[in-house]
């Protein structure tokens, strides 16, 4: 990945950090803090417990470990621990993908040794650079709208730039809250440590709707689970109050909540056990029909289970903390290793049914979002006279907002278009609140099918611009001035490769130049190739095989335009039919 040369010279000449400070995880929660999730990822991974897991990986062969130490390097290796902070309810448990304005989680990660500056400012997307709030410098990506903040030698902190910048501002405050004070309390001895203030769980709206026989726990000062792995793997989940006599209490709310689980639990049982009973099925009977005798069997399976762990499940009240502790060996039929197959190939059969539905899925979704707005740049020309600038511009000939704002009136989204204030950037604090509303026909998903990410603000719709382009200048050329032999010339493309994708309110397209790197167009790894909408109307799919001098000859004006394309390469034309908008190959180049 390319390095912005800027960020590396700043970063290299000044640290971000404090030289010589070690961070303690207690320290970086503020006192507010909702929910906590830490995990010892070295230790949990070389525990017994993981024996199979490693065992497993070893089927997948030196090669395959090989080549995926290279596309991700030591960091796994060189983790020490993770951990997930939740700091309120507008959070959400996710990384970073774009939304301005959206909270996450942020992520605390922990090394066992010092990481390597100058990797990791390598490793950055050449789009990252430096900002500032209030005493903190953090690492700031357009991309995923995330800031990266390098507490310490050993400790980064990530998560969107709203949650970071917020924390920055929490962290004013020196106290210590109840789940620092679980983290301090732990001492290191959980592998696994989830923790929930429930206090923060208390807006007027909730109370309202907790039934008032569970009010005695949400005076808890944490609840808690955790996993230790010695000789045996232990789950425990613990609920602290402040005094023993509301432990006591809270004791009574939670046999009542089992009770009430067991009541349910039975009542399911119950049905499925009835809807069991039905006639025999026929021969031949259907999918529907097994699938639905198989669900209610496994259904019965899972409630009797519940109910004997509920029944078995033993509470004890140490002080002012009821708890109760279990094996997990012995829980789980078995134990951990068969929950670990299970969880190994679900994850494995999801993940390749994902690419599968995601590939074909998509494509016709693409053709007709694509055709759609290419279709609209042509009613925006007959409108017009030319078509669209590339940037809604200042007075002073600033770059504002894009082009794709300037097209929604002809997308039907005239009232979206009237929410924008034209004279304003795109990431003003106005615009970008706007970022999200991204109209469906923008949507094209391209998919990367190894990174598994689709873009909701981002768009992979782009004009080509650059020198001996349609749009070597800032204004929208007419067709009158284009001349016969350039009705292919590209007007508009849609790149495959989701590292080039914009965003769409962003004034930022394509940027192409002859004596220049062809950008990023198509994965490496993607079969397809991209599409293109032409001066002459039509839209047709790229083939991969295209040639940097087949690219080259699309993109630019010339007087004899000839595409180069591998022989026996066909064009695929987009073409109406009964069905809808296809491709078909109808024309051999």
């Amino acid at each position: 990945m390319k390095t912005n040369p800027l960020l590396l010279v700043m970063l290299t000449a000044a640290p971000l950090w404090a030289q010589g400070s070690t961070a303690t995880l207690e320290s970086l929660l503020p006192p507010k803090t909702m929910a906590i999730g830490h995990f010892k990822v070295q230790e949990v991974w070389q525990s017994d417990a993981m024996k199979f897991s490693r065992d497993f990986l070893g089927y997948a062969g030196a090669d395959a470990v090989k080549e995926f130490q290279r596309r991700f390097g030591n960091y796994f290796a060189n983790m020490e621990s993770l951990t997930v902070i939740l700091p309120n309810s507008e959070a959400t448990p996710e990384l970073p993908h774009g939304y301005p304005e959206r909270q996450t989680a942020l992520w605390v990660v922990t090394t066992k040794t010092p990481y390597d500056r100058i990797d990791l400012i390598k490793a950055l997307p050449a789009s990252a650079y430096t900002k500032k709030h209030r005493r903190y410098d953090y690492l700031f990506d357009e991309r995923s709208w995330s800031g990266l903040y390098l507490h310490d030698d050993r400790t980064l902190v990530y998560g969107s730039e709203e949650s970071l910048t917020h924390w920055f501002d929490l962290r004013t405050d020196a106290k210590e809250g109840p789940l620092a004070q679980l983290l301090r309390a732990d001492a290191g001895k959980s592998a696994v440590l989830i923790g929930i203030d429930p206090s923060s769980l208390l807006s007027p709206e909730n109370v309202r709707a907790i039934p008032e026989p569970f009010l005695p726990l949400f005076k808890a000062k944490t609840w808690s689970a955790s996993l230790t792995l010695n000789k045996e793997t232990r789950v425990t989940a613990r609920i602290e109050f402040p005094t023993p006599d509301q432990a006591k209490d809270g004791e009574q709310t939670v046999k009542t909540m089992f009770a009430l689980a067991k009541t349910f639990l039975a009542g399911e049982r119950q049905r499925m056990e009835q809807d069991m009973k039905k006639a025999p099925v026929r021969l031949p009977f259907s999918a529907d029909d097994f699938g639905e005798g198989v669900a209610h069997l496994f259904g019965v399976a899972a409630a009797n289970f519940a109910h004997e762990f509920l029944t078995q499940l033993p509470l004890e009240i140490k002080g002012s903390t009821l708890q109760a502790s279990i094996d997990a060996d012995a829980l789980i039929p078995n134990g951990v290793p068969a929950a670990q197959m299970a969880m190994a190939l679900g994850f494995a059969s999801i993940n390749l049914f994902s690419r599968s539905y995601a590939s074909s899925s998509n494509d016709q979704y693409n053709v007709q979002n694509f055709y759609r707005v290419g279709k609209a740049l042509e009613k925006y020309h007959q409108d017009k006279g030319s078509f669209p600038p590339r940037a809604i511009t200042d007075p002073n000939g600033k770059p504002l907002l894009s082009w794709r704002v300037a097209l929604l009136p002809y997308l039907g989204q005239e009232s979206l278009y009237k929410q924008f204030k034209l004279d304003e950037s795109w990431d003003s604090p106005h615009n970008r609140k706007l970022l999200g509303r991204m109209p469906y026909e923008m949507q094209s998903q391209t998919y990367d099918r190894y990174r598994g990410r689709q873009y909701s603000m981002r768009s992979a719709i782009q004009l080509v611009t650059g020198p001996k382009t349609l749009y070597e200048g800032t204004q929208g050329m007419g067709k009158f001035t284009i001349n016969q032999p350039h009705d292919r010339a590209v007007l508009l493309i849609q790149v495959h490769n989701s590292d080039s994708t914009v965003l769409w309110t962003k004034p930022e397209d394509v940027a192409y130049h002859p004596a220049k790197k062809l950008p990023a167009l198509v994965n490496d790894r993607d079969n397809q190739g991209i599409l293109i909408f032409t001066v002459d109307g039509m839209v047709r799919r790229l083939p991969k095989e295209v040639t940097e001098q087949g690219y080259r000859s699309l993109f630019e004006l010339r007087e004899n335009k000839i595409l180069v394309l591998p022989a026996g390469v066909l064009w695929d034309d987009l073409r109406r039919n009964e069905n809808g908008m296809t491709f078909s190959p109808t024309e051999k180049k």
